[in-house]
């Protein structure tokens, strides 16, 4: 098919169906609001074309390129490219939808509020793009790469990231939800306002990350390092976090309520005000951690080290443990007189 038949078809806004595009160079035309099923496009070049509201359905791109086009709301549906790359393009409201585009190269592009589903992106390099509140459903991302780039409101639901390669990149109010970041280093990436739901984090490593009012309910943190990391004010519920290591970090104001915290090191860590009910840490470790108006009221700390911590008001009301001395420290509430008072008029009820 000729490059005239397309713009034709284009101009009376007719589709393309069943047809072969090869070596055509489209150069400033209007293509928006077409529509190409089962088309293969091989070789093409495409500049500054205008493809806003296009559908691609069931269609092959071999080695095609796509420099400063308008792509925006575009749709890609069980699409196959192979060796494809955008180039100061604009995908912004696109959707990639069970297709497969392996070593796709995205490039200073604009990709906000772009969704992509059931799409195999190995090898993928996303690079000085622009990602904000994109989302990423059950999408392969083995050896993709993530380069110069700053992830706001970006959503990775269900994707393995455990084979990506981080370079240079930032993220804020960002979610993984479901995914897998087992044995990532991430050491002083900036992550705040981020949320880890039921996520795999297995021997993470974000030390000297920058957390602030980020949350980890139910994530699996078993010698995860978050030494010297800046974390105030994020939240652990539900998190496993057997033999994870918190030395150092500043932890001021987070709430670890009912996490597993096994063998956990928070060796002289800031936990001002930290919150610690239910928690079940035996053998954990707090050795020079500064402890004022921490909470560990109904926790479980067999076998816990407190020595040389600093404490100022730390409450232990219900507390399990075996350190009668702590207890007994001068700065220590070992009964929270108003909890105590709740829990002899909830008895009336019982």
């Amino acid at each position: 098919m000729q490059l005239t038949e397309v713009v034709d078809l284009a101009q009376y806004g007719e589709g393309i169906n069943d047809q072969t595009l090869f070596g055509l160079h489209f150069t400033g035309h209007d293509l928006a609001a077409m529509s190409f099923d089962q088309v293969v496009f091989e070789r093409c070049h495409f500049e500054a074309v205008n493809l806003d509201e296009t559908r691609f359905f069931a269609c092959r791109f071999i080695d095609v390129l796509w420099q400063e086009c308008q792509l925006k709301e575009t749709t890609w549906s069980d699409c196959h490219l192979e060796r494809a790359c955008f180039i100061a393009c604009d995908l912004t409201h696109s959707s990639w939808l069970n297709g497969s585009a392996p070593g796709l190269q995205l490039t200073d592009c604009n990709l906000t509020h772009t969704v992509v589903h059931g799409t195999d992106l190995t090898a993928a390099c996303f690079k000085r793009s622009v990602v904000e509140q994109v989302v990423l459903y059950q999408t392969c991302l083995n050896q993709a790469q993530f380069i110069d780039i700053f992830l706001s409101e970006f959503t990775f639901f269900r994707v393995d990231l455990r084979q990506v390669i981080w370079t240079t990149v930032s993220a804020e109010k960002t979610v993984f939800l479901e995914c897998d970041l087992s044995k990532l280093n991430w050491q002083g990436m900036s992550l705040p306002h981020s949320q880890f739901i039921d996520c795999a984090m297995s021997g993470i490593r974000l030390a000297h990350a920058h957390l602030q009012q980020s949350s980890f309910k139910g994530c699996q943190l078993a010698e995860a390092s978050f030494d010297g990391a800046e974390a105030d004010l994020c939240l652990f519920p539900q998190a496993m976090l057997e033999k994870a290591s918190f030395i150092g970090a500043r932890l001021a104001h987070t709430l670890w309520l009912r996490c597993q915290a096994n063998g956990v090191k928070w060796d002289q860590a800031q936990l001002y005000q930290a919150v610690f009910h239910y928690a079940v840490a035996p053998t954990a470790t707090f050795i020079q951690a500064r402890l004022q108006e921490a909470d560990f009221s109904y926790a479980v700390l067999l076998g816990a080290d407190f020595d040389q911590a600093h404490f100022s008001r730390t409450k232990f009301h219900a507390a399990v443990m075996d350190a009668s001395a702590v207890k007994h420290h001068p700065q220590v509430l070992a009964q929270d007189q108003e909890l105590y008072e709740a829990e002899l008029w909830s008895q009336q009820f019982l």
